[in-house]
């Protein structure tokens, strides 16, 4: 999957959503390839900054990154996804045991910002 950075996004972000899932024993490969056929269709709401996985610690961690120029748009971004049904991926959330999702701001020396 080769996300896109900036190219959708109105403006330069000034948020970042971070989602963390702690994901069911062997389920990695499933995320994995759920995610693979649902970005596409995601990057046409809105760019993905980055999705990663953990190969350290006691539990399987899946984390993606989304840019957004304002909680505003983050709330109307998300909720158009699911309305066209582009997102959660099919099968996605059985994949997972726990989520968390933070917003973080990029410091002011920040090549984010």
């Amino acid at each position: 999957m080769r996300p896109t950075f900036f190219g959708r996004a109105r403006g330069r972000p000034r948020i970042y959503e971070v989602r963390t899932y702690v994901l069911r024993p062997n389920g990695l490969a499933k995320t994995i390839d759920l995610w693979r056929n649902a970005v596409p269709g995601r990057l046409t709401v809105s760019p993905l900054l980055a999705a990663m996985y953990s190969v350290t610690g006691p539990v399987t961690r899946f984390m993606h990154i989304w840019p957004y120029a304002s909680l505003d748009e983050r709330q109307r971004l998300r909720t158009k996804a699911v309305a066209d049904g582009v997102w959660p991926p099919p099968g996605g959330p059985d994949q997972l045991v726990a989520q968390q999702a933070d917003i973080f701001l990029p410091a002011e020396f920040s090549p984010l910002q």
